[in-house]
């Protein structure tokens, strides 16, 4: 099957896809929602989708910081896609979308279980184990 990436705008039938997506991946098993304030936010935010027809089957949102950097989060994969190096071909786009677009490095915060994930694409352990929303996380770089 073949995936298309691209970049999407907050709001559109596509990112609203996505924002289901993320739901299902990252917050429903936490028994977690996202907030209204949550969404309003990520208005200011780069949204880079895979899209399998017209279903988005990957997505991730990340946020411009200052001198070059962007903060890559919300990476997710729809589950009967995972394990086909979506993933993969996501964090690429990704990465090359930001290169072209001037961006010299990355930062992630890194669920425990996919820090090899990460660490394969490239990026390395910055600091110690830290929680977030009640998960062991690294933060996570990447000089493009």
């Amino acid at each position: 099957m073949q995936i298309q990436f691209t970049q999407t705008s907050h709001g559109s039938i596509p990112y609203l896809q996505s924002l289901a997506l993320r739901h299902e991946v990252l917050r429903e098993p936490l028994d977690m929602q996202f907030t209204a304030q949550e969404i309003a936010e990520e208005n200011t935010q780069i949204h880079i989708i895979g899209m399998a027809n017209d279903l988005v089957v990957a997505s991730n949102s990340i946020i411009n910081m200052p001198n070059n950097v962007a903060k890559i989060r919300q990476v997710a994969v729809l589950p009967a896609f995972q394990g086909q190096g979506i993933g993969h071909k996501l964090s690429i786009f990704t990465q090359q979308y930001l290169k072209e677009n001037g961006v010299f490095s990355l930062i992630l915060h890194a669920r425990m279980t996919a820090v090899p994930f990460y660490q394969s694409l490239g990026y390395s352990i910055s600091g110690d184990q830290f929680y977030e929303v009640g998960i062991a996380h690294y933060k996570m770089l990447k000089t493009l």
